[in-house]
């Protein structure tokens, strides 16, 4: 009769196993693949691929392009980010508590909806435009595409990396160093610049390589508003693998992994470097500081208003227009009437509902089981920490560097035919490879957010537990699981929020039994006919209120966890 110690060896040996076999057959494997794809071809090695990417003239373009607009994006985004978190939280600025909303709600409204919010509003047919042309009867009506516009839509949407971070960083400053440069003479404006921006350098830089990495990712933006001369990294690895150069866009997939590990690996070296602290005994809490001159507080004013237009009109124009009669939306500047129609053409249960359910099933699929995943793997990190327990770490973390592309094209080269890893399925054109992925994709997320739950535990309840004769399953389920209930709310709330918009994974991998939002969005951007763009207004304003009410509670349960 086997004893409990040796039981608990056994079901240790067994989740282990089961550990091994799910990262290898859906992470180590896949990128295995993307590398052999990339540079063998027929058990040899080859650097095909490589020089016809090399003399492709429209890879090489995207290339330009990606690096080009990544450049312009980290500069205009530094600007207008800088500037928010300056407006929220540094000068005293009349009805700063709306500006902070509006320049908050691409946290709610991300993604492909943001971009078809934008292409709505500012397309040919657009209220926008329509109101341009009113003025301007010569100008052109396709004003809104290319690279310009690309950058327009990266430049307001990438700033919530300043208003996460930077914010965070500015008021942990020590007003007495404000005080002080004030007190030699020193403007408000100057002030901020010479003094508070060089303390807040070390966030700015990261936020910085994250917003740059972003841009080199981007992918929503180029393919809706590109046009058909515009064209990102992205764009191509779709292209190449819709045509069959699997080992085109394979190392093309490589090739963006390589640069974004460059700079998450940058972006960890900034973090270890430090952070500013106060070298006085005691810090003074910041506080807002009127701007004297009474030219720069109307122009900060005029500046920070003009951006309060900019962030809020496309998603009041998507609200409003959704309740519009959809024949009436693409030909009426503003709307005359009114109707629940849209809604219930959604919501009773028919073709136009089927992308939404789909979304909210593939979301709930990979949260849920990432969150499994991720809870039994964080525990076995934290509770033994020898050699497996650091490679786990390690591996978890790798989707990191990978950039959602990489991952799809990883399961498609991979899985396009029976595998044994797999028992003998194939992957590709399933229902299950899109879940599957996203999954993988929010592994590190989940790992580090909820790792630093477990972290901050009391290990005495552990081992307090274990004396009173707990086993450790038990000890698990009873003590450790409620403990990290509120992390693994937050950490799904905010998984599930990610995977309804997802686009990236989406366009590589979705079928015609999985469609979701982020396709159903992107087609409704091509598609003919009035009925359709009503339809993609409602699924903006449904995802807009689900993000809304997730960030409400991860914000609760964010709170209630400082409070502990």
């Amino acid at each position: 009769m086997m004893s409990d110690k040796q039981a608990r060896k056994l079901s240790l040996w067994l989740l282990s196993a089961c550990i091994v076999w799910v990262l290898s057959a859906l992470l180590i494997y896949p990128v295995y693949e993307i590398f052999s794809t990339s540079f063998y071809k027929n058990g040899e090695f080859s650097t095909s691929a490589l020089m016809r990417l090399w003399n492709s003239k429209r890879v090489n373009d995207s290339v330009i392009n990606t690096l080009r607009i990544s450049l312009y994006t980290i500069i205009t985004v530094n600007i207008v980010g800088i500037f928010q978190v300056a407006v929220i939280d540094f000068f005293k600025v009349r009805g700063a508590t709306i500006l902070k909303f509006a320049f908050m709600t691409p946290l709610i409204y991300s993604s492909v909806a943001l971009v078809t919010g934008y292409n709505f509003i500012y397309s040919s047919t657009g209220i926008i435009t329509k109101l341009l042309v009113d003025v301007f009867p010569d100008m052109n009506r396709h004003w809104f595409r290319g690279e310009y516009a690309v950058l327009f839509v990266h430049t307001f949407s990438m700033t919530t990396m300043h208003i996460l971070f930077l914010r965070a960083a500015i008021k942990k400053i020590d007003f007495s160093v404000v005080q002080a440069a004030r007190s030699l003479g020193m403007g408000v404006i100057p002030t901020f610049i010479k003094i508070v921006l060089p303390v807040l350098s070390p966030t700015l830089f990261a936020v910085t390589l994250l917003t740059l990495l972003s841009s080199l990712s981007s992918f929503a933006a180029p393919e809706i508003l590109g046009g058909k001369d515009f064209h990102m990294v992205n764009s191509i690895i779709l292209l190449l693998s819709q045509i069959g150069r699997a080992d085109m866009a394979a190392l093309l997939a490589l090739l963006l992994g390589l640069v974004s590990l460059v700079l998450l690996v940058l972006m960890r070296r900034i973090e270890d470097k430090g952070t500013y602290y106060s070298i006085s005994k005691t810090t003074e809490r910041l506080q807002k500081v009127e701007i004297p001159s009474k030219i720069a507080n109307i122009t900060v004013h005029i500046i920070a208003y003009t951006l309060f237009i900019v962030y809020i009109a496309p998603v009041a124009l998507v609200i409003i227009f959704s309740f519009a009669p959809s024949e009436s939306i693409l030909t009426e500047t503003f709307p005359t009437r009114f109707t629940l129609e849209n809604y219930k053409t959604v919501l009773s249960g028919g073709h136009a509902f089927k992308p939404f359910l789909n979304s909210v099933n593939l979301s709930s699929i990979s949260t849920l089981a990432g969150l499994i995943f991720a809870v039994i793997c964080t525990n076995l990190i934290h509770k033994y920490k020898n050699v497996f327990a650091k490679g786990l770490e390690y591996i978890l973390y790798l989707p990191w560097f990978m950039p959602s592309t990489m991952i799809a094209i990883g399961f498609i080269v991979a899985y396009d035919a029976p595998k044994a890893l797999i028992f003998g399925n194939v992957l590709v054109g399933s229902y299950w490879i899109l879940p599957i992925a996203m999954t993988i994709s929010g592994l590190p997320f989940m790992v580090r957010m909820l790792g630093a739950g477990l972290r901050s535990m009391d290990p005495n309840l552990d081992d307090a537990a274990k004396s009173l004769g707990a086993s450790p399953l038990y000890s698990f389920f009873k003590v450790t699981l409620p403990l990290m209930a509120p992390v693994i709310i937050l950490v799904g709330a905010l998984s599930f929020k990610s995977s309804l918009s997802d686009y990236n994974l989406s366009v590589m991998l979705y079928n015609v039994d999985n469609l979701p939002l982020g396709i159903a969005l992107m087609n409704a951007t091509t598609a003919v006919g009035d009925e359709q763009t009503a339809i993609s207004l409602v699924y903006i304003v449904l995802m807009m209120i689900i993000a809304s009410i997730i960030t409400f509670l991860a914000n609760h349960y964010g709170m209630d966890k400082n409070k502990h």
